[in-house]
């Protein structure tokens, strides 16, 4: 069976006007909020769960973000789809900053190090 490809036609399509992430109708998910870290030694990444008092509910680690984020999402320890894509965004910032031997911070842009000349 030969399958077809049709163009989009744009003036059939809607624009959507794009929206700020900190945008002021943001709102933070009743469920919590998650603590991300990375474990050189372990070579994981490192969640923890937190409610509002500030106290952890859970932790969990692990080596792939897509299996650390479905277990949060069965879980049900995130109730809004923005805070899900963050958390997505936020592991695999974390595992290429394991992967590539870098510094990894929450909720900021990696920072690239420069690798150290070796001294003879």
């Amino acid at each position: 069976m030969k399958s077809i490809i049709r163009p989009i036609q744009k003036d059939k399509a809607k624009v959507l006007k794009l929206i700020r992430h900190r945008d002021k109708s943001h709102r933070l998910d009743p469920q919590g909020y998650f603590l991300i870290r990375i474990n050189r030694k372990t070579g994981r990444i490192e969640v923890g769960f937190c409610d509002y008092r500030n106290v952890m509910r859970y932790r969990l680690s692990g080596k792939e973000p897509k299996d650390l984020l479905n277990t949060i999402i069965r879980k049900g320890l995130v109730s809004l789809q923005y805070h899900a894509a963050y958390l997505g965004r936020e592991l695999e910032k974390a595992r290429i900053a394991l992967d590539l031997r870098q510094d990894y911070v929450q909720d900021e842009e990696l920072r690239w190090k420069k690798k150290e000349k070796r001294r003879s």
